[in-house]
């Protein structure tokens, strides 16, 4: 074994590492995707996806124009689903249509 297998294994299973942080943040944004399928059911659940949570700001992708419109209809009904789950009443919410994928 190398001596950068063992570094890097280190920071795989050490609570404190970045990678650790990582995947507890992607852990978390995946439950919040959850929340918000569940509460926007079909077929906007499925246009809808969580890109980002920082500073307080979620931030949420949109496939589609329709999906954005009804979103920002719905804006309030949903910021106030995330603020009361994730016990943070100061979250604000930004709504943004999803980047076309390269290639």
């Amino acid at each position: 074994m190398h001596a950068d297998d063992d570094r890097l294994g280190a920071h795989l299973v050490h609570p404190d590492s970045p990678v650790q942080g990582l995947l507890r943040q992607a852990s978390r944004l995946e439950g919040i995707q959850k929340m918000l399928r569940d509460w926007a059911r079909e077929p906007l659940a499925s246009s809808l996806r969580i890109a980002n949570e920082r500073e307080g700001v979620m931030v949420v992708y949109v496939d589609s124009a329709a999906a954005h419109t009804q979103l920002r209809y719905r804006q309030q009904e949903m910021l106030q689903l995330l603020r009361n789950g994730l016990g943070n009443p100061s979250l604000s919410l930004e709504i943004k249509m999803r980047p076309a994928s390269q290639g």
